[in-house]
């Protein structure tokens, strides 16, 4: 059956800060690995097994999925709206740029900012979108 529903949270993560590793999920095939997060800011202060608990209870609300997966849904549907996102919006042109640095200093007007926010990419501007 494997060893599904274990944490982690001493001996192998960092002394001084709040971590642990998660096995959420039983391996299909071969050998499965668990999932390391990291607790950058806990503003609700829940306690250590409080936050394992729920990040184990969101590996189950995938809605693809009648079983658990390696990591939350909430944290895969996000990676899925970047990839679309890169999609949806064109990317600059820096070939008369050497770097980043000539963009920084630049300040966007709002008018700049809604304009680049709108538009579509050519690819994308004739099919549906499911968000």
């Amino acid at each position: 059956m494997g060893s599904c529903r274990v944490v982690i949270d001493t001996d192998i993560v960092h002394p001084g800060q709040f971590s642990f590793f998660l096995n959420s999920h039983k391996a299909l095939q071969g050998t499965n690995r668990p999932a390391l997060y990291h607790v950058l800011y806990d503003e609700i202060q829940f306690t250590a097994d409080e936050l394992q608990l729920l990040t184990y209870y969101l590996c189950f609300t995938d809605p693809r999925s009648s079983t658990s997966e390696a990591i939350p849904s909430l944290i895969h549907q996000a990676d899925l709206a970047a990839s679309n996102a890169r999609d949806l919006f064109p990317e600059k042109d820096n070939s008369t740029n050497d770097g980043y640095a000539a963009d920084a200093l630049e300040e966007p007007s709002l008018g700049d900012i809604v304009t680049e926010h709108l538009r579509v990419h050519e690819s994308m501007r004739d099919r549906p979108h499911f968000g």
